[in-house]
């Protein structure tokens, strides 16, 4: 099943969506973005997105994955004899890869509680190319319609932006600039203030020796942030 055949969710087609129509994988929630794979906890599941991994995979709660999934172009799962290079998880690897047009196109979407746009295309004919992703919520007017004074008083929010840059330096070598970065911030009324956020950038240098044999060499900083404030109602 292709991404845009999925059914949406306020506004969102969500990548997830297709593992879980996988044996064995089953939702943790009717409106969740986790999943268990054959019973195990969801927190034992890794995501990576251009083999840089993420370690918060969710908007909102749960309520929305982190991937806008415009940008992505295919996906690897693995549930069972995952590679060594993944090692360390007991359930299951997600590989998210980023689509791949050479051609310019630009893309966007409205829906209850975010928007999104993205723009990709070559820089440089068959030399260099770009893709551009970045998603907003703006949910807080949604809860200022709710008739409860605690609800109205919280905040709720979430931005994601994933960029990409590709360039042919000559025939043997490619170099490669990948970046993302998300953000989620809540500020509950019942006392609670949280805000969580991924950064990380990949750098990729791609050699030719010849038709059999390449090396690749990357340099990765993944940064994973939380902040959780408990705050005294007087």
């Amino acid at each position: 099943m292709a991404i845009k055949e999925l059914p949406v969710v306020l506004g969102e087609k969500d990548v997830v969506k297709i593992v879980l129509l996988l044996p064995g994988v089953q939702s943790v929630g009717e409106i969740s973005s986790g999943f268990n794979v054959r019973g195990s906890p969801s927190d034992q599941n890794m995501f990576y997105i251009n083999d840089l991994p993420i370690y918060n995979s969710s908007h909102l709660f749960g309520l929305f994955t982190t991937f806008n999934s415009d940008a992505i172009g295919e996906f690897k799962f693995y549930k069972n004899s995952i590679p060594i290079e993944y090692g360390g998880q007991l359930s299951s690897i997600l590989i998210l890869i980023k689509r791949n047009n050479k051609n310019f196109s630009a893309m966007g979407g409205i829906g209850l509680t975010s928007a999104r746009v993205l723009a990709e295309g070559p820089l440089e004919k068959e030399k260099s190319s770009y893709l551009v992703s970045f998603r907003s919520s703006y949910s807080d007017w949604l809860l200022n319609q709710v008739d409860n004074l605690d609800v109205q008083n919280s905040a709720a929010s979430f931005q994601d932006a994933l960029m990409d840059f590709s360039l042919q330096l000559n025939k043997s070598n490619k170099l490669g600039l990948f970046f993302y970065g998300s953000r989620d911030y809540a500020d509950l009324a019942f006392g609670i203030e949280n805000e969580y956020s991924n950064l990380g950038t990949d750098i990729k240098w791609t050699h030719t020796f010849n038709e059999k044999l390449s090396s690749e060499l990357n340099l990765q900083k993944p940064l994973c942030l939380r902040r959780s404030i408990q705050k005294l109602n007087i």
